[in-house]
């Protein structure tokens, strides 16, 4: 077999399935090197290897045909979208995760070439197929949260609210988050044990509530302690659906109380956001898409905690340690979505019936599998009725793969 049977097609695909099989002419890679120049005199330089840098690529592809510039314009919208994109290059076996740095698409309509050129810059950050010390990435989340819980609390002591109004105001919130995550908990089932344990957390915090100006360091601590064993007693498919219960329930950045309390809640629950978006499984999340969107809350949680810490103009450790956490969790989440199956969609060219669909669109190991993603295909596209024996031509359907 030579070299040109080895090749294959220089395909782009992104999150929602969309797959662009692109012309190439020469193509060039390029990778920088992580390394440490050291000049001696009279002798030739020393230079020490790190490890190898990303690699970042200009590609010059081509789509072409009669239809090119539908083909074109679908693939500059696709490419707007914030989620990364799954590349295959002709000459590599494995594909690989990449980020668009930059696009230029020219067309020389002039010559009447029937042609759109992309030049992309693209970053390629993992391989798909990379093996990943997930044990490792948790163990550090967790390591990095016990920090910023430490500073959470210690900050709070010293910026607590001191004024009879200001303090009024503050356990007034205080109270407040303290019912919210009680009240989330009674939608989950819970073991007797564990719940007799939150039971005990939420009398302490209550009982420092009336003692804020004296305690509220201990109270940062309990109350952060509540958020943490509440994740860690959830069913992992409903951990991240427990924390949005209590940001709905307590919406830190509208309570009317002083900003270093609206700091201190808000940044407990950031820490309940992370455990819980880290510590749910990429079976759970369902698909990539579930991961990225939850990927959006915790960051957008988190832009609006860094709203507060600017508002006061504070510089502290805790901001520092809790930007290393976001930090950790983007990466986790990322390992996640690699795991996570991709959305993808069929439009049928004839009617068919679900099952042989189903048999031929995912590879299935057992017949307990196989009825599981009958289970998934059903209700993914809301599938009822007549729709359940035979599917008519032309319907558009989802799954995952």
């Amino acid at each position: 077999m030579s070299y040109e049977d080895r090749l294959s097609n220089f395909t782009i695909e992104t999150e929602n399935g969309d797959l662009f099989v692109f012309e190439y002419r020469d193509l060039t890679l390029k990778r920088d090197e992580q390394t440490g120049q050291f000049n001696f005199q009279d002798d030739i330089p020393f230079v020490q290897k790190g490890y190898h840098g990303a690699e970042r690529h200009n590609y010059e592809i081509y789509l072409s045909g009669v239809d090119y510039d539908i083909m074109a314009g679908e693939f500059w919208e696709a490419t707007k979208a914030k989620t990364p994109l799954t590349l295959k290059y002709p000459t590599i076996e494995k594909a690989v995760n990449a980020q668009l740095m930059s696009i230029e698409r020219i067309e020389n309509l002039a010559t009447g070439a029937g042609e759109a050129i992309f030049k992309v810059d693209i970053l390629e950050s993992s391989i798909l197929k990379k093996a990943v010390e997930d044990t490792t990435r948790s163990a550090f989340i967790g390591q990095q949260y016990l920090v910023v819980q430490e500073a959470n609390s210690s900050r709070y002591y010293q910026a607590k609210p001191s004024t009879p109004s200001a303090l009024q105001k503050a356990k007034n919130a205080v109270t407040a988050a303290t019912k919210a995550v009680s009240k989330s908990l009674v939608a989950y089932d819970i073991a007797t044990d564990t719940l007799a344990d939150l039971k005990s957390i939420e009398r302490t915090c209550n009982g420092l509530i009336d003692t804020l100006d004296t305690n509220a360091e201990l109270f940062s601590q309990a109350f952060q302690g509540y958020i943490e064993i509440a994740v860690s007693s959830i069913e992992v498919l409903y951990k991240n659906a427990f924390v949005d219960l209590l940001i709905s329930l307590l919406d830190v950045f509208n309570q009317d109380t002083d900003d270093n309390t609206k700091l201190m809640l808000s940044t407990a629950i950031t820490g309940g956001l992370v455990l819980a978006s880290t510590a749910t499984t990429s079976t759970a999340y369902g698909n990539k898409l579930a991961v990225f969107t939850r990927s959006e809350t915790v960051f957008n949680y988190y832009d609006q905690v860094i709203a507060i810490a600017d508002t006061l103009e504070i510089d502290s450790d805790l901001i520092i340690q809790l930007n290393d956490l976001i930090n950790l969790t983007a990466a986790k989440l990322d390992t996640i979505s690699f795991q996570a199956k991709q959305q993808r969609t069929v439009e049928l060219k004839k009617t068919e019936e679900i099952y042989t669909l189903v048999y031929r669109l995912i590879p299935c190991a057992s017949a307990a599998i196989f009825g599981t993603e009958i289970e998934n295909f059903i209700n993914v596209n809301k599938l009822g009725g007549k729709e359940l024996f035979e599917l008519e031509s032309g319907r558009k359907l989802k799954y995952y793969l």
